[in-house]
């Protein structure tokens, strides 16, 4: 069984890079590489992001390596969420995005992001990854769905007017606030994103 570190590897070496020619495409020490590689150090998502994106490679490319860890498990990927002027959720399934075992209790589904409505906080593109039925707090970034069309958007609590507003990080959008007699359903909280394409 190839564990993440040992994918990396091969990956790598697949590309024809060294140690030392991967850490500075990401401006870090080959210690650094060398410790990915062999385990002494923990492959976040984000992190796992970032150095696929430096190889020109994938996750699929990467999770399709041979003997694939069975510590993995994947999440479905939804239909493409809007940052802009809202788009309506849809259920189908698209894909499947592989995931490290630990984060399973941390995310049930990813969505794509469309819009500029919250850069810099999250990209045209983006792989968002949600937390559903989690509790929220102000300044969470969420996806929601109002009057049937789904955002991503932060989520501002005012509890002296016991207003609802949705905050976007792009001051050139305009925040949303939910008027009486609006639906609205707060999907889930965006626990991080990866700005690749699959």
């Amino acid at each position: 069984m190839l564990d993440y570190g040992k994918k990396l590897k091969l990956l790598r070496e697949s590309k024809g890079l060294s140690q030392e020619e991967l850490s500075d495409k990401l401006s870090v020490t080959k210690t650094t590489i060398g410790n990915y590689e062999n385990g002494r150090r923990a492959l976040t998502l984000e992190k796992l992001a970032e150095i696929l994106e430096a190889l020109n490679s994938s996750f699929n490319e990467f999770f399709s390596l041979k003997e694939l860890c069975t510590e993995d498990i994947k999440i479905p990927i939804v239909s493409k969420v809007s940052a802009g002027t809202g788009l309506l959720v849809e259920e189908n399934i698209v894909d499947y995005l592989p995931i490290p075992k630990e984060l399973s209790n941390k995310c049930d589904f990813a969505t794509f992001v469309e819009g500029n409505s919250m850069f810099p906080d999250v990209k045209n593109g983006d792989i968002a990854l949600v937390k559903m039925d989690c509790e929220i707090e102000s300044g969470n970034i969420v996806i929601f769905s109002l009057n049937g069309n789904s955002y991503i958007k932060k989520y501002h609590y005012n509890p002296f007017s016991n207003k609802i507003t949705f905050i976007s990080s792009n001051k050139e959008y305009e925040n949303i606030s939910v008027m009486e007699g609006d639906e609205l359903k707060v999907i889930g909280r965006v626990i991080g994103t990866l700005n690749y394409s699959l």
